[in-house]
């Protein structure tokens, strides 16, 4: 025990020793070394699980801004509009949710920037979010429902203020599936169609877009085209003059000519076409009465073409459209010797043609204008497929040929063996020099005039002695001698059609192929232009 206490002395006396030279600590030095100690234990830790984002809204609409950490427990959320915390009470147009998310009420006031703060002991982060309102687009302009004439032109305006861009469509379809850039453009936010037609009938939608947020505002209209006769008659969208000069003739745009009827024969042993027509309205076509007749032919051997430009075999082209013919009617004074009255009618089975920018109706003039424009000299235009020389073959285009109208006498002493057939129901046209004529495959086709902005049908390619001779010209029936005959059976005002009315109707006859040969070889040698007399 003495051992033991003499230890325990000499220790004390140890630490006075120390004490006396370094003295004791300071407060300091505690805490210092509290401090130092402090750093052996884990700092606190805060991170974003979801950080709130830029919100673009219109004007009412709802925003919620979502903040969350992935560790919730001893976490403080504070929300912060433009710098300045929010605390209850809350406002009508801001919240803080229960789950620490933000609810704003879009308007103009709480457009700002917000900041979300998450604190866990002296460990503090926050992220910033603005909510901006999206300025409204309004339509300066909208289209509105339109009911327009066939051949018009029409414009559906539309621009709307805080657009980018503005679309079209038509009916859910692309604006690239009838916007064409010629007959329907679009100039800046309008639409602009030159020249309606039937298939522009439809449901049109202007779509205002902005480009930084996506969004967009529509307005719709209808268009409905309503077609007069009168109006569109001789008038095509794919606009030609008289001039050009078939035979001597020039190819011709496609469209130019959009009544130019194709008669194509059907029966197996012939598939082709073999003479042509002019459309007149909906349901009629009038051709050469010689076509029908000496072909023998009935409703059920051939169809009728419209929209065609090419002639051959095969070829089924986008604009045209195939009819079927209800009913023919030969003119019934009808000479086949002489081609004296040299006209018939066609008239289409339902449904009715739909017109469109290659399908018209070609004007038929009333007598006084008709007489005006088939004086001597005036000019012209026939179009076909016929030979472009004589004995040649048949065009595979659609050909023009503009030429003059040359007096009954004239024509009658340029064609002494035929001068007692050249009747007043005919005229005569061509040039002395020759050149430039109709020919064989152009039977039935149109003669016409140009006058007023307007094409009129003044005749139907008959008959002539040879093709593009000189000092030889081409006869045509003269359609205003026959225009009550015409009116009384296309105008189906109280028509009625007498089925024993000799040479009126034409079923099932068959008047060339009952004819000897050498009755055939006389029919070839004579003037008649069909198709049927090229060998």
């Amino acid at each position: 025990m003495t051992m033991l206490m003499s230890t325990a002395i000499i220790v004390l006396l140890c630490i006075i020793q120390l004490t006396s030279i370094y003295g004791y600590p300071s407060n300091q030095d505690l805490q210092e070394g509290a401090v130092r100690h402090r750093r052996w234990k884990r700092d606190a830790i805060v991170s974003f699980r979801t950080r709130p984002s830029n919100q673009t809204a219109a004007l009412g609409d709802t925003v919620i801004l979502h903040c969350a950490a992935h560790e919730q427990s001893d976490l403080t959320v504070t929300w912060y509009k433009g710098g300045k915390a929010l605390t209850p009470p809350f406002t009508r147009t801001i919240f803080v949710l229960f789950n620490n998310d933000l609810l704003v009420i879009a308007n103009r006031d709480n457009a700002d920037r917000y900041t979300c703060e998450l604190k866990r002991g002296n460990a503090r982060i926050s992220a910033d979010a603005w909510i901006t309102i999206r300025s409204e687009m309004k339509f300066v302009e909208a289209p509105v429902d339109a009911t327009v004439q066939f051949g018009d032109s029409h414009v559906f305006r539309c621009s709307a203020a805080g657009a980018d861009r503005i679309t079209w469509s038509k009916d859910g379809q692309a604006p690239g599936s009838f916007i064409d850039g010629e007959r329907v453009l679009q100039n800046r936010g309008d639409l602009v169609l030159t020249s309606v037609t039937l298939t522009d009938t439809g449901r049109y939608t202007c779509t205002a877009g902005r480009d930084r947020d996506g969004h967009t505002v529509e307005a719709k209209a209808t268009l409905v085209v309503d077609v007069d006769i009168d109006g569109v008659c001789g008038r095509p969208f794919h606009a030609t003059g008289p001039d050009g000069f078939i035979t001597g003739g020039t190819e011709v745009e496609q469209g130019a000519f959009p009544w130019q009827a194709m008669l194509w024969d059907i029966r197996p042993t012939r598939n082709r076409f073999f003479c042509s027509g002019s459309l007149i309205n909906k349901r009629w076509v009038i051709t050469a009465a010689h076509c029908i007749r000496e072909l023998g032919l009935t409703e059920q051997d051939f169809i009728v073409r419209l929209g065609k430009h090419t002639s051959v075999r095969g070829v089924l082209e986008a604009n045209e459209r195939s009819y079927i013919v209800e009913e023919i009617i030969v003119h019934p004074d009808f000479n086949g010797d002489t081609y004296d009255s040299d006209v018939a009618l066609l008239r289409l089975a339902p449904p009715e043609v739909t017109f469109t920018e290659y399908i018209l109706p070609i004007c038929l003039p009333e007598i006084p204008e008709a007489r005006r424009l088939i004086r001597s000299g005036n000019i012209g235009t026939v179009t076909g497929w016929g030979a472009q020389e004589e004995g040649g073959g048949t065009s595979e285009k659609l050909m023009k040929v503009s030429v003059p109208v040359v007096s009954l006498r004239r024509c009658r002493d340029a064609h002494p063996q035929y001068a007692r057939d050249i009747s007043q129901n005919m005229f005569c046209a061509g040039r002395r020099e020759g050149g430039r004529d109709a020919c064989e495959g152009d039977s039935g086709g149109p003669f016409a005039a140009f006058d007023n902005g307007r094409w009129h049908l003044l005749g139907v390619v008959s008959w002539g002695d040879g093709c593009a001779l000189r000092g030889k010209y081409g006869v045509y029936t003269r359609l205003h001698r026959f225009r009550g005959w015409i009116m009384e059976h296309t105008e189906e005002q109280g028509r009625s059609l007498s089925s024993n009315t000799p040479g009126n109707r034409v079923r099932n006859r068959n008047v060339l192929w009952d004819m000897p040969d050498d009755a055939f070889s006389e029919v070839h040698r004579g003037t008649g232009y069909a198709l049927v007399h090229v060998v």
